[in-house]
């Protein structure tokens, strides 16, 4: 994994993380995840401390006062580095554009994560040690419930580079007394409408 959020992180090997314009009169907390292995020094800091570690990574908390600006620096990959004053709290967020919310990092640093369906609806929601929390399934009224779904993002890619993928099948339930079975047809066949099923 190489975010604790969202998608992407940042290589300390590759320059320090710097903040300007900070009051001098204030006392800032900074927070930051560290991939395991690595390390990273805070100019100005009166304390650095490890906090917590989940999944190869390790969360940190220091304390800055008295500076007009702070500099991260070191070596390793960082993320969900947050700056604010001491007194205050922080909720940060990431998302995965025109799908949702993909996680959510709370004032402790408790991190929930949100995963969709290949029809980009809300599935699952997991706590920060990726444990389920809910499990959301769509079923028609009257339908025997169901959470077969995929749960794969389809924006997320799942092919190697160079490799074909595998077609993607979707199944429709019998939504009429005339209908006797369910189907199956190639997704590359349909066209999903807000008001159900129709055949491209």
């Amino acid at each position: 994994m190489d975010a604790i959020t969202g998608k992407l992180s940042y290589d300390l090997s590759n320059g320090a993380v710097v903040k300007s314009n900070l009051d001098p009169s204030m006392t800032y907390q900074i927070s930051y995840w560290l991939k395991s292995g690595g390390n990273a020094n805070i100019s100005g800091s009166t304390s650095n401390a490890k906090k917590i570690d989940r999944s190869g990574w390790q969360y940190w908390e220091a304390l800055i006062s008295g500076a007009t600006e702070v500099n991260i620096s070191g070596n390793g990959i960082i993320d969900e580095v947050r700056i604010y004053p001491r007194n205050a709290q922080m909720t940060t967020y990431t998302y995965a554009p025109l799908i949702g919310m993909t996680s959510q990092c709370d004032i402790n640093s408790n991190i929930t994560y949100y995963e969709y369906d290949v029809l980009n609806r809300l599935a699952i929601i997991r706590d920060q040690d990726r444990n389920i929390l809910k499990r959301i399934c769509y079923n028609y009224a009257g339908q025997e419930e169901s959470c077969g779904v995929n749960t794969v993002p389809a924006w997320q890619s799942q092919v190697r580079q160079g490799a074909s993928p595998a077609p993607r099948i979707i199944v429709i339930p019998a939504i009429s007394r005339n209908m006797k079975k369910r189907i199956t047809i190639p997704i590359a066949f349909l066209t999903i409408l807000p008001d159900g099923y129709r055949m491209a």
